[in-house]
């Protein structure tokens, strides 16, 4: 295909015309002359300004990603600090319910020995109830009896000296006091 090219461009040479590759000097001056022309208005008016721009966007872009960087650095600090204080919130609450459960434990078993403690005076005070009760019962089923006794003497001594009428006598008080 290259080949193909080179072939067409010699016979259009060989024609007399002038071809592509032919050098025509006139032409070649202004074109040069125009391209350097072009190259220092575009030096002059143009690439300082592209330049500029470029220098401007170059030093916003490093701008940038230094700000980022330093965004970054913040956000890392900000992170540590935020799981240092997390992990001390934590340890506080850890320790927090730690205190609340030693206290419960010390009111439960303060409130334990206290009603052990009440439980006990009220079953001693309840016995020492009970004695002086049972006390005050016999002393008073002993009175009953001293007098029971002393009524039946009495009696058997005013029916006469009878023995079967002090038996039967006897047997009936004892009978009333069973009744009774």
């Amino acid at each position: 295909m290259i080949f193909n090219t080179f072939v067409i461009l010699a016979k259009a040479e060989e024609s007399g015309g002038g071809g592509l590759l032919s050098i025509e000097g006139g032409l070649a001056f202004w074109t040069v002359l125009t391209f350097v022309l072009l190259l220092l208005l575009l030096g002059k008016f143009a690439w300082k300004p592209i330049l500029n721009a470029l220098d401007e966007r170059e030093k916003g872009i490093k701008d940038a990603l230094e700000a980022a960087k330093k965004a970054n650095e913040e956000a890392d600090l900000l992170k540590a600090e935020n799981e240092k204080a997390r992990k001390e919130n934590d340890e506080a609450a850890k320790r927090q319910i730690e205190e609340s459960k030693k206290f419960i434990e010390e009111q439960r078993v303060k409130m334990a020995q206290e009603l052990k403690d009440e439980f006990e005076k009220k079953r001693k005070d309840f016995e020492a109830e009970l004695e002086n009760r049972e006390r005050e019962m016999i002393d008073n089923v002993t009175a009953e009896v001293a007098d029971i006794v002393v009524a039946a003497a009495e009696k058997v001594i005013k029916a006469n000296l009878n023995t079967e009428k002090n038996k039967e006598l006897v047997n009936k008080y004892i009978e009333d006091i069973r009744n009774n």
